[in-house]
Formats: structure tokens, C-alpha cells, sequence
């Protein structure tokens, strides 16, 4: 396995509902969420992964600019 080094530029804990969180994060390129919350929950020691992903940008690219966008 190749490990990368990434920088989470801002991590945002949205709400904390029983063993259910939300977050909105961004991080550099080559990070990836699901291994982020991996990592977290090997932290806490009770393991931890994603119900669900939303992406919001990409580069330059932003959800607003997408077709059929609602946002």
C-alpha cells in the first residue's frame, strides 16, 4: 500500500446523532474521505465508516455548475 500525505484544509462536524456524525471536510488532492473516517475511527477506537458522500467540488468544478443542479 502507498501512503500519501494530504492536508485537510477544514473539517467541520455538522451534528452528532447517537453513532451517526455529518461532516463537511476539504482536502487536497489525493485524500480520501472514506479513508479519513477510517483513520478517525481507529482514533476513537470503535471504527467508523461512510453512510454516505457528497461531493461538492472537484478542482476547480463546483456542484452549482453542475447540470440539473439544484443547488
Amino acid at each position: 500500500m502507498k501512503l500519501a500525505r494530504i492536508v485537510i484544509h477544514r473539517f467541520e462536524l455538522l451534528s452528532l446523532d447517537g453513532e451517526l456524525a455529518r461532516f463537511e471536510m476539504e482536502v487536497s488532492a489525493g485524500g480520501y474521505v472514506r479513508s479519513v473516517a477510517h483513520e478517525l475511527g481507529a482514533l476513537a477506537g470503535c471504527g467508523a465508516h461512510l453512510a454516505t458522500l457528497r461531493r461538492t467540488e472537484a478542482g476547480v468544478f463546483s456542484l452549482a455548475q453542475a447540470i440539473g443542479s439544484t443547488s
